[in-house]
């Protein structure tokens, strides 16, 4: 999601933001309007690609900031004597060293901090690989509903938690003499590392598994309210860019990004509830039935009370819906901007040249899927 700025915070690129209104967004609506064959492909390869720069961006930004800092025990016996005499040149040497173990503990071999020998290219490409799967396995589960969604979900969660042991036990034989002997492979960034992947699979892969499940419903509203969401999403973004560019002046939350400011977050809310208000008024009335239930009751009057009301949809409804829209929009921009800050990086990734990266633009859409799923469930 684009950032609510103060004005002149920065500059915006706006050929690549044409390029995505012209080319990207049509895209997208076509395979929701499609079937949902089209949207669960197009679902499964987006999170695949958040996913793989969430590992190879976020996690490794995090674990070798960790990695960089000194331990809170203190040096060890051993090295003391050969600190006291170490000159500055050494003391950074074994700075770098530090990040660069902590950089291959991201990569899954499981090295102690300082003095990992087991990495090799093959292991770390390997590792890298296995989140974006398991994240695409959960996505394509959504294809047998909830249930297959369940069970698809739990089954990744197992094999990334095996995964993790084995990488352990596999580092305690290839750099046993570096691996303390009761903690042997297991160190405090290996279950930094873990708790990251598992992070990774539940934000990124549940977020895509709502919306693939909003999508698969055997409705024309599942239809609506996907696209109805996909729209809001992008407004509650462009509202925020612009209303922040000419308005803003309040930051939101400073400490996690600076350029985002309380009066662009308000214009988001407002661009995003304003379409999900008009969107039903401009598209087949089938595709947006009335969110309220209709009132109880039988024969004719209770018959066109609901022809009326699914004439006409509630207004309140639909801005209710806009707006929890726009705030978890503006709640995912946030959490990944909390993230990227955390990592010490920019952008999360290059798969999105000009945007941040493809987890950048899909960050709000996270948090919005499941709102939309739960909200319009009935």
């Amino acid at each position: 999601m684009g950032e609510a700025q103060k004005p002149n915070a920065g500059k915006i690129e706006w050929g690549r933001r044409a390029l995505t209104i012209v080319i990207v967004a049509p895209i997208v609506i076509w395979c929701i309007l499609t079937s949902f064959g089209t949207t669960l492909v197009l679902l499964d390869v987006l999170s695949a690609v958040c996913l793989l720069e969430y590992r190879r961006n976020i996690c490794t930004g995090l674990l070798a900031r960790l990695g960089a800092m000194p331990s809170p025990a203190g040096p060890s016996p051993s090295s003391s004597s050969s600190s006291s005499s170490s000159s500055s040149s050494s003391s950074s040497s074994s700075s770098s060293s530090a990040a660069a173990a902590a950089v291959i503990q991201c990569g899954g071999a499981g090295e102690e901090l300082r003095g990992g020998t087991s990495w090799h290219p093959r292991r770390v490409a390997s590792n890298d690989a296995l989140l974006p799967a398991l994240g695409a396995l959960a996505v394509l589960g959504t294809a047998g509903g909830g249930a297959g969604f369940a069970a698809a979900g739990s089954c990744c969660l197992a094999v990334l938690l095996l995964a993790h042991l084995l990488r352990a036990e596999g580092s305690r034989g290839a750099g046993a003499a570096h691996h303390h002997p009761a903690t042997g492979g297991v160190t405090a960034l290996s279950m930094v590392s873990l708790a990251l992947d598992l992070t990774g699979l539940v934000y990124v892969g549940g977020g895509f598994g709502f919306m693939s499940l909003q999508r698969g419903r055997p409705t024309l509203r599942a239809m609506g309210q996907t696209l109805n969401m996909c729209l809001c999403v992008w407004n509650a973004d462009n509202g925020a860019l612009f209303a922040g560019r000419a308005l803003g002046r309040s930051p939101l939350l400073a400490s996690v990004s600076p350029g985002k400011t309380v009066e662009g977050a308000l214009g988001g809310l407002a661009l995003a509830t304003a379409t999900a208000v008009a969107l039903p008024r401009l598209l087949p009335v089938a595709w947006f039935p009335p969110l309220p239930a209709a009132a109880a009751g039988s024969g004719a009057a209770a018959a066109a009370a609901a022809a009326a009301a699914a004439a006409a949809p509630h207004r309140v409804g639909h801005v209710s819906l806009g707006l929890l829209i726009g705030v978890a929009a503006v709640c995912g921009d946030l959490v990944a901007s909390f993230m990227k800050r955390a990592a010490g990086v920019k952008d999360s990734g290059a798969f999105f040249p000009g945007h941040g990266g493809c987890l950048d633009r899909m960050d709000s859409f996270l948090l919005a899927s499941p709102v939309v799923y739960f909200l319009t469930s009935n």
